[in-house]
């Protein structure tokens, strides 16, 4: 349950908190006190440029070349 808050030995009580956060964060919204979060949102996605994803795609080719290369050598 909830592998993205934590896999390490603390982790329930990590999760633990986050599990009272978001039931708080629901308690406070029915009482008006909080507005409502819509996650789905288009404008709150996040949208990489295609200059990025390839610099990023060229770094890790380049590291495995220089890897495979050090090997070979």
């Amino acid at each position: 349950m909830l592998p993205h808050v934590s896999t390490s030995q603390d982790g329930f009580l990590r999760k633990s908190y986050f599990i009272g956060y978001m039931i708080n964060r629901l308690i406070q919204a029915n009482l008006g006190n909080y507005k409502e979060d819509d996650r789905d949102y288009y404008g709150k996605k996040r949208m990489d440029m295609a200059g990025s994803l390839l610099s990023l795609l060229f770094k890790q080719l380049f590291n495995q070349f220089t890897q495979d290369l050090m090997k070979n050598l």
